[in-house]
């Protein structure tokens, strides 16, 4: 803990367990994901379509972006696991956390807390998609910055410095991808193999806007299965 976190959440913590309709309404902000990417990811297919006169430039710069939204969680990931645990704020017993009504108590219980997937994530799209069309962009980023990531603060599922961190990692991530180097060495094949497969190539990218709803969960999953799987077999060999 530092002053800064200390002192942001407990003014934000003051509000909590005072009215249960309150509480709902943030748990409900918080915890499901229309309210979350499937409020942002859907500018991604807005600006895709929309009429403009450079559409190849914008379409590269947003898929790379997807792409770059998958890599930035990655990233996110391999920090939590490779740095220092960190307790959520309602995990911390030194904080004295006041839970807001309804909240799981072991709600990601022996998850780090640092860096916030939240803000990585969808301040990478946010980025991306500034970068591609200004205006859905200043859309992503506000609604990010307003509406996603401080209901994650209430609940106590983040100390503000983890969505800082969060959300720096996240805009380098988007700028990144924007960057003509980048997006022609991962979009531009993939645009090729479009006009060839244009149906494949819708499929497979409404099956990744809908993992980026719910910050790939799903892959999540798959990959955490594998690495048990092969832990298992590592220990079986040897």
């Amino acid at each position: 803990m530092n002053g800064f976190d200390t002192a942001a959440l407990s003014f934000v913590n003051g509000f909590a367990h005072r009215s249960e309709a309150l509480d709902a309404t943030v748990r409900l902000l918080a915890l499901n994901n229309l309210f979350k990417g499937g409020v942002v990811v859907p500018l991604v297919w807005w600006a895709w379509f929309r009429r403009r006169a450079d559409p190849a430039k914008a379409r590269e710069i947003l898929l790379s972006t997807m792409l770059a939204c998958l890599a930035s969680l990655a990233a996110g990931r391999v920090l939590a696991r490779a740095l220092p645990f960190r307790l959520r704020p309602l995990h911390d017993p030194a904080f004295h956390f006041q839970m807001p009504f309804g909240t799981p108590p072991a709600i990601l219980s022996g998850w780090s807390s640092f860096p916030s997937d939240h803000a990585v994530m969808f301040f990478a799209l946010g980025m991306g998609l500034f970068c591609a069309d200004r205006l859905a962009g200043a859309i992503a980023l506000l609604y990010t910055a307003l509406v996603i990531c401080p209901p994650r603060l209430y609940l106590g599922l983040h100390w503000p410095s983890d969505m800082v961190a969060g959300a720096l990692l996240g805009l380098a991530f988007g700028w990144a991808a924007a960057r003509p180097a980048v997006r022609a060495a991962a979009a531009r094949p993939l645009l090729a193999w479009e006009e060839r497969h244009t149906g494949f190539f819708h499929a497979g990218l409404f099956l990744l806007s809908c993992e980026m709803v719910n910050l790939f969960d799903d892959v999540r999953d798959f990959v955490e299965i594998g690495f048990k799987i092969l832990g298992g077999l590592y220990h079986r060999l040897f």
